[in-house]
């Protein structure tokens, strides 16, 4: 009996080949460089396939492995706890949004990386973000209890509406995305954002303070669907005040643990 090959499997072949010569040639003619520094990625390794080179990628500023007991912020090795918490402590005031789990500190070039790859729109760079933060996870969630991803449902914090129009895209979300497909993460969008507020990075502490109240909402569906514990997930972190609404609204609605985690801290 003849067996006849799909013609689609036919096709795919020339076409596959037309592409890689056709990059080739662009890459003859406009070599890729490292998005950080500069420098020709044909002259040295990229890391994860992302356009950054191997020099810039161990350059990065990563979270110290020494935390304050309460924030989760960097502190001098022997340091149980920050300035801002200590004085917290001293003041009885309660730190409503817990510890902060951060892969990277937001400052030179890890700072260049976020700017990029979020405000310039630079998404080759979202594969290397997926795995720096999947394996950060991993291991961030064995030392506190859970064996997986898996276990714990990660809640992302929408985005504005305004800049998810204006970008075309969700940075957040993509990684969000990712990890579900190279790691096995749950992903519960929760939450969701209202038009109201101004946008937060315009502003200081005490107006992003007031400016987050009642930007977010928890889903109707999700009402009586929340699960006691979740991953409050984010980008970038600055003053908290975004994230401490989002915990204080969680919380609100029964989930008792909140794990924040983001890509990078800014200090």
């Amino acid at each position: 009996m003849t067996q006849h090959r799909h013609p689609r499997s036919q096709n795919s072949k020339p076409l596959v080949y037309l592409q890689r010569r056709t990059r080739a040639v662009i890459e003859m003619i406009c070599p890729e460089i490292c998005l950080l520094c500069g420098t020709e990625l044909s002259m040295c390794p990229r890391v994860f396939g992302a356009p950054v080179c191997r020099r810039c990628f161990l350059a990065l500023d990563r979270a110290s492995p020494n935390e304050c007991m309460d924030c989760g912020a960097p502190v001098a090795p022997d340091i149980e706890l920050c300035l801002s918490c200590n004085n917290q402590r001293e003041l009885q005031q309660p730190n409503e949004l817990g510890h902060i789990h951060s892969v990277l500190v937001y400052r030179n070039t890890a700072a260049r990386l976020i700017s990029s790859w979020k405000i310039g729109s630079r998404r080759a760079l979202t594969p290397l973000l997926v795995v720096m933060l999947g394996e950060f996870l991993r291991t961030r969630l064995r030392s506190i209890g859970y064996a997986s991803l898996e276990e714990i449902p990660i809640v992302p914090v929408p985005a504005r509406p305004a800049s998810r129009i204006r970008r075309g895209w969700d940075p957040p979300g993509s990684l969000v995305r990712g990890l579900e497909r190279q790691y096995g993460a749950r992903a519960l969008h929760a939450l969701r954002r209202n038009n109201k507020g101004r946008q937060q990075k315009s502003l200081g502490r005490e107006l992003r303070l007031a400016n987050v109240q009642g930007v977010f909402e928890v889903r109707r569906g999700q009402l009586r669907q929340l699960p006691p514990a979740v991953i409050l997930f984010d980008d970038v972190l600055t003053t908290g005040a975004t994230a401490a609404e989002c915990v204080r609204l969680l919380h609100r609605h029964g989930v008792r643990k909140v794990i924040t985690v983001v890509v990078a801290r800014d200090l």
